[in-house]
């Protein structure tokens, strides 16, 4: 009787230890896991803090259109998106709106000293310009989608090579 009983004792110690261990490394993957989070919000946030100072605004007033405000939205965010991604240099960005004889023009600047992207890249699930690669997250998707919302809207669109920027 008591080798049953030393038995059962080693056995339930064994199985506490067991569950103190599956316990710590919980904890552990946990902590790592928090730490990895917060160190990735924090790159995030610097990242976020060095274009926000590097982003100008050159908006005209009292510059009215008839759109779905949604699409152009996704539109704009897709331009901001792309400027912030692939912004070489200094990464100044300067977005402009501002009347034309036509209506209005919408421009987004940035700083880009690659070689100039190819017209693929308005067509869908295209990554051709060498400004992407094959880390880059990037669908393919965001200048087709925004070829579509222009038009439809009927609106023109186009990109193009400046100073040293595009």
């Amino acid at each position: 009787m008591d080798n049953v009983e030393n038995n059962a004792d080693k056995i339930l110690a064994e199985a506490i230890r067991q569950s103190n261990k599956i316990e710590e490394d919980i904890k552990k993957v946990c902590k790592e896991n928090y730490l990895e989070d917060k160190q990735e919000k924090q790159e995030m946030k610097k990242k976020q803090e060095q274009f926000t100072k590097s982003i100008k605004e050159e908006i005209e007033d009292d510059i009215f259109t008839d759109c779905n405000s949604e699409l152009i939205s996704i539109a704009v965010d897709n331009y901001l998106s792309n400027a912030l991604k692939y912004a070489t240099g200094e990464k100044n960005i300067t977005v402009t709106l501002k009347k034309d004889s036509r209506g209005f023009i919408f421009c987004i600047y940035n700083d880009f000293d690659g070689e100039m992207p190819s017209a693929e890249i308005w067509n869908i699930f295209t990554r051709a310009d060498k400004a992407r690669n094959s880390t880059d997250k990037s669908t393919g998707m965001g200048l087709p989608v925004n070829k579509k919302i222009f038009e439809l809207h009927n609106y023109s669109y186009s990109y193009k090579k400046e100073k040293n920027g595009i």
